[in-house]
């Protein structure tokens, strides 16, 4: 769908409205702003551009601003961002933009750009059947890596595909923090055009779950002092326990996934799970040196855990280390 997208604004042929939402929040912006610019001169933007960010949209203001026609113009853009109306409108919000959707004047587009919806909603039901609902999801490795060397290119920086991936991986999947770890790349380099591995590790924070992943190897390895160590860091960062091992759980249950595949190809793996390939490699000797019994064990012992913060009956923090007991070869 999002080639659709693309091909409706590289042919400047746009439609009235259009809902953009999912977790991927760059590009959500990145296509309203897109939208935003093929369509309104910055000369006239402030009478054919109006956004609002309020939760009740004031419905006055919304009539005022559609009932008038382009000035200079052909066409007037009405952003509205997080509104909740696709999924917990009133019963007035409902039927006033179901009136809106029936009688949209050709000249104005409504971009929604929402950070919760819900499909069984009526509205949202009724939009979808007439207008365009992008859902814009995390990229894989592979598309980040495309996406994230370009983007250096347009600096004039050059990465290699590996230290590109490998930086996604520690960084991603998010690609507004991607593109900020780009950017303090980008600038601490100045003249110089090559990013390195070397520069990626001093530079680049991992995610949350990449740090966690770090604590996991150093507990298969035997290095219980530096697993412990990275924990009282994920501490110090206050991260959340229920997280961490919804975390721990996530990374099990995808070594017993590859475990279940070991007589596959690793590229059949890799399609089948959208991992890199040598993500699966790692994964599968990972997976092959805990055997299916420890890998079992400690899924367990992280839903039991998750139980027992939630009805109180475990400590959070203890929580965390009893798992890390069971992870101990």
């Amino acid at each position: 769908m999002e080639t659709q997208l693309k091909n409706d604004i590289k042919n400047n042929i746009l439609k009235n409205v259009y809902i953009f939402t999912g977790v991927e929040r760059y590009l959500v912006d990145y296509y309203c702003n897109e939208i935003i610019n093929l369509s309104v001169d910055e000369d006239t933007k402030e009478f054919n551009y109006l956004k609002l960010t309020s939760t009740l949209p004031p419905e006055e203001e919304i009539d005022a601003f559609a009932s008038s026609y382009p000035f200079m113009s052909e066409r007037k853009v009405l952003h509205i961002q997080d509104s909740g109306i696709f999924k917990s409108a009133t019963d007035g919000q409902k039927k006033y933009f179901e009136e809106l959707f029936t009688n949209i004047p050709d000249y104005l587009i409504i971009l929604f750009a929402e950070s919760k919806t819900d499909s069984r909603n009526a509205l949202f039901k009724l939009a979808k059947s007439r207008y365009s609902v992008y859902e814009f999801n995390h990229k894989t490795p592979n598309e980040l890596a495309v996406w994230l060397s370009a983007f250096f290119k347009k600096s004039g920086k050059n990465i290699n595909s590996k230290d590109c991936i490998y930086m996604c991986e520690i960084g991603g999947p998010s690609m507004l923090a991607l593109k900020s770890e780009a950017e303090k790349l980008i600038t601490f380099l100045r003249d110089k055009d090559t990013i390195t591995r070397e520069l990626i590790d001093n530079m680049v924070t991992k995610t949350v779950e990449n740090k966690v992943f770090d604590m996991i190897n150093d507990l298969t390895m035997g290095n219980k002092q530096g697993a412990m160590a990275k924990l009282s860091d994920l501490k110090a960062l206050d991260e959340e326990p229920i997280k961490i091992i919804s975390i721990i759980f996530k990374k099990f249950a995808s070594l017993h996934t590859v475990l279940i595949m070991k007589n596959k190809s690793t590229a059949e793996i890799a399609r089948t799970t959208s991992q890199m390939e040598w993500i699966v490699k790692n994964n599968l000797k990972l997976a092959t040196k805990l055997g299916a019994r420890k890998i079992a064990s400690v899924m367990t012992r992280c839903r039991d855990m998750d139980f027992g913060i939630k009805n109180g009956t475990v400590e959070k923090w203890l929580a965390i280390e009893l798992i890390i007991a069971e992870i101990v070869l």
